[in-house]
């Protein structure tokens, strides 16, 4: 009987609006999931029934359409859509928001398995390590230290490069940037000198090798807190090591880091430094006195000294084709493959990225979307366009089930006619 194919047309079409209401379902149930992205289902009709095929035109005669009559629906895709969710303030440190394109990347220790997320209610565990909601890392540059800029792919972490301060051939300095030495008297950095440095008091005098003070007449004076210039002249002949110019009637001028290009002689005595040590009372201490990520994902840290540095910058990953992305749940997608990742970089640990990989990494940068830090992305679910497909939805499946009905009926009076 003919009329079995609309039963047949009103069932594909009742599959596919339920199919269709699982979608609407799932989009409302994540309406308050953070950064959720929305689901759309497309329908596509099935291959029809041909009845008589199409003719061409002949010299009398013209042509012939095909005569065809359709199956019925089916599930054409189940689209995600990555538009942008709406960004709230949260006031946790470790929260982050995407504002553009782009994902972060997280890292799953357990079996060496990167993920993809929008989500990003991060903490910090008990290692210092930015991990997500599973537990995952979160990569990005690392290797920054006081004295380096982060340059290579590693897990996010909120610590100190070093647990004292060092300059960058890992001499432990103070706070004024001066070198703590053996006998737990200061070098200061002098270009002029044949060595590099000159020894130092606490005030940040210059001493010869014998501790005495060296004024800038080339004479020599010892440390006296009773006299008005805080120090009584030495009455000795000794040539002082070289030591540039100096007032001591002067300012002391402020002394920096040191330059990593100035000379040093690791087997003169006189400059011979201990290894960087927490336990070396002589040396000073760091601590994080907070932290923060801005809007380029540089992680920066503020120190008890009042110094700050870049510890590591957070890298977003784009694709050409999100919607290709996989969902594996907890806010996390795979398949970046065969999304079409942008910029071919290696995203396994202490890989090393190209200045001209990173420009597609970095955030706020050549299209890049941006960090908001302290936020949270919401879900992209808007609760009017998905009540509204629901009745939509409801209704084309009410049709399909009262197309089912009447077919029924129509067969019905035909078997009658037995009668």
């Amino acid at each position: 009987m003919a009329l079995i194919g609309s039963l047949s047309t009103g069932v594909s079409a009742m599959k596919s609006f339920v199919r269709g209401m699982d979608t609407i379902g799932h989009n409302i149930a994540n309406v308050n999931t953070m950064g959720f992205k929305a689901q759309r289902t497309n329908y596509s009709d099935n291959f029809s029934e041909t009845l008589q095929s199409a003719l061409p035109q002949t010299g009398d005669r013209s042509n012939t359409p095909p005569m065809q009559i359709g199956t019925g629906v089916g599930l054409g895709s189940v689209q995600k859509l990555f538009t942008q969710g709406t960004v709230n303030q949260t006031g946790v440190d470790s929260d982050l928001a995407i504002a553009g394109s782009g994902f972060f990347t997280v890292y799953d220790a357990s079996n060496n398995t990167n993920f993809v997320t929008r989500t990003g209610n991060f903490r910090v565990n008990q290692e210092g390590y930015m991990v997500d909601q599973n537990g995952y890392y979160l990569l990005g540059l690392t290797g920054g230290s006081q004295f380096e800029n982060p340059d290579s792919i590693g897990r996010i972490r909120i610590d100190l490069a070093n647990d004292v301060r060092v300059d960058a051939q890992n001499r432990p300095v103070d706070m004024q940037g001066n070198i703590i030495l053996e006998d737990a008297n200061r070098a200061s950095p002098n270009a002029s000198s044949s060595t590099g440095f000159y020894y130092t008091d606490p005030a940040g005098r210059p001493l010869d090798p014998n501790g005495r003070i060296i004024l800038s007449d080339g004479t020599f004076a010892v440390a006296n807190p009773n006299s008005p210039t805080g120090y009584d002249h030495v009455d000795d002949s000794q040539t002082p090591p070289e030591v540039g110019s100096w007032n001591p009637n002067a300012p002391m001028p402020t002394i920096g880091m040191l330059d990593q290009a100035m000379e040093w002689d690791p087997a003169n005595p006189q400059i011979a430094v201990p290894a960087a040590s927490a336990d070396d009372p002589r040396q000073q201490p760091l601590a994080i006195e907070s932290w923060a990520i801005d809007k380029e994902g540089q992680v920066n840290l503020f120190l008890n000294d009042g110094s700050t540095y870049t510890r590591g910058q957070l890298l977003l990953q784009q694709v050409n084709d999100p919607s290709s992305l996989s969902a594996m749940g907890n806010g996390l997608y795979s398949g970046t493959v065969n999304a079409g990742p942008v910029g071919g970089m290696n995203w396994a640990i202490g890989t090393r990225p190209t200045e001209a990989q990173l420009q597609y990494y970095r955030p706020n940068e050549n299209g890049v979307g941006f960090i908001q830090a302290r936020a949270l992305e919401g879900s992209n679910v808007d609760l009017t366009e998905e009540f509204s497909n629901m009745i939509t939805t409801q209704r084309a499946f009410q049709a399909g089930s009262r197309l089912i009905s009447t077919s029924d009926d129509m067969l019905q009076e035909i078997v009658n006619l037995k009668r």
